[in-house]
């Protein structure tokens, strides 16, 4: 059947606007669809990449959070450590000045002593130039020259005790200004942790005190016992607590410097 000029044209027309408006779009549709189905990949990606960095920064919060509690944690230590220190160099200070404050007490108790020593022999030379001159009342009266001469021996020996005392309390006031003793360990409450004991009846036991000193070829401090007497004799700590039978060193000079027997 022979289509009329009208169909003709009809199904021209229809032809061209398929080919110049239909499949255009179509092609464009096919576009938009690659365009859509790549960003959603990127999308994707970058949701994964997200969720990675979310989780990245939960374990780096995680930490900064553990660093802090360690910081403050060291600082705590820190400052109960600087306590610890300070507290433990104030109690060795305490038991040097205790230590210190015996010998000023024995020190000015000897020049009290030679003091009261002096005076009998001032009293007793008195005495005894005045009985010279009793008795000699008769004889020849001395010279000026010999008085003046009996005056400075009387004197003389006067000085020598008093600079004697002067010299004791100067070596305590040298050792406690100087603060040149060695380090004193802990001190019982009454101050005296062990005595010797007496070799004779009647005699006074020598007290000891513990102090902490280096022993000869030593690097470390120990604990040793310390008479307090003008001998200032060093023994060993035994493991029971007693102190050794024989002294191994002693203390000698103004700073108290361990001398160690052979």
């Amino acid at each position: 059947m022979q289509r009329t000029p009208i169909e003709k044209s009809i199904s021209t027309l229809i032809e061209t606007l398929v080919e110049t408006v239909v499949e255009p779009m179509n092609n464009r549709h096919t576009e938009i669809e690659n365009i859509l189905k790549s960003v959603m990949d990127k999308v994707e990606f970058n949701t994964k990449c997200l969720a990675e960095y979310a989780d990245k920064f939960t374990k780096f919060s995680d930490s900064l959070k553990e660093v802090s509690e360690l910081k403050e944690e060291f600082t705590n230590y820190q400052k109960v450590s600087i306590v610890t220190n300070l507290s433990k160099q104030l109690s060795e200070r305490e038991n040097e000045l205790k230590f210190l404050t015996k010998r000023l007490t024995k020190m000015e108790n000897l020049v009290e002593n030679q003091k009261e020593e002096m005076k009998h022999i001032s009293e007793n030379i008195t005495l005894s130039v005045s009985t010279v001159s009793t008795d000699s009342s008769n004889e020849e009266i001395p010279s000026e020259n010999e008085a003046t001469e009996a005056t400075e021996a009387t004197e003389a020996v006067e000085a020598e005790k008093l600079h004697s005392g002067n010299e004791a309390v100067e070596e305590a006031c040298e050792i406690v200004e100087a603060g040149e003793i060695v380090e004193a360990g802990e001190i019982g409450e009454t101050g005296s942790v062990s005595s010797l004991p007496s070799e004779t009846e009647g005699e006074e036991e020598a007290e000891l005190i513990e102090i902490m000193l280096k022993p000869k070829g030593e690097k470390k401090k120990i604990k040793f016992y310390v008479t307090e007497d003008d001998d200032r004799e060093i023994y060993t700590v035994l493991e029971n607590g007693d102190p050794s039978d024989d002294p191994i060193g002693k203390l000698v000079g103004k700073g108290n410097r361990p001398h160690w027997y052979e």
